[in-house]
């Protein structure tokens, strides 16, 4: 019972860590914005998002939900994409050019684009996509799925 309870409070405390470290060394809480990107990317406006996946680390291809998804938003006024994705350290945002080409929106778990979104800023979607990552509770599925249906609720709205 006892090594349970320092495993639970072990794995609580990782989380707090990662939470707390993730608002630190210049990067925005909830989330960590690739070094080759300006931290004035995540204030900027998005005005299209679409889902994508690829295969695990390791695998050749993807099987159903055992795979990796993240969503690419297209900023308003730029001619930016930046890929968000849910990763063990949290939140992360990239530059989506450097997507490599096992990215897809036309598989089983990909997604249809998202038109005028706007309303909404990249920090709000790594703040909707959660500032830790469990593989059971919140994983990136999870946080795709939030952000896109935040995203459908914005569009309804306008």
């Amino acid at each position: 019972m006892f090594a349970v309870q320092t495993l639970i409070v072990a794995a609580l405390l990782t989380q707090l860590v990662l939470v707390v470290e993730s608002g630190i060394n210049g990067n925005p809480p909830g989330g960590r914005i690739s070094e080759d990107l300006s931290l004035d990317l995540y204030k900027a406006t998005v005005t299209h998002a679409k889902k994508f996946t690829r295969p695990l680390d390791g695998y050749d291809e993807e099987h159903g939900i055992v795979c990796h998804s993240g969503l690419v938003v297209t900023l308003e006024g730029l001619d930016t994409k930046l890929l968000i994705h849910k990763v063990d350290i949290g939140m992360l945002v990239e530059d989506a050019a450097k997507m490599g080409p096992e990215w897809t929106s036309d598989s089983p778990m990909g997604g249809k684009e998202k038109d005028s979104v706007k309303g909404r800023t990249v920090a709000d979607l790594v703040k909707i996509g959660g500032p830790y990552y469990n593989v059971v509770f919140s994983n990136c599925h999870h946080a795709v799925n939030k952000m896109l249906k935040k995203l459908k609720r914005t569009m309804k709205q306008k």
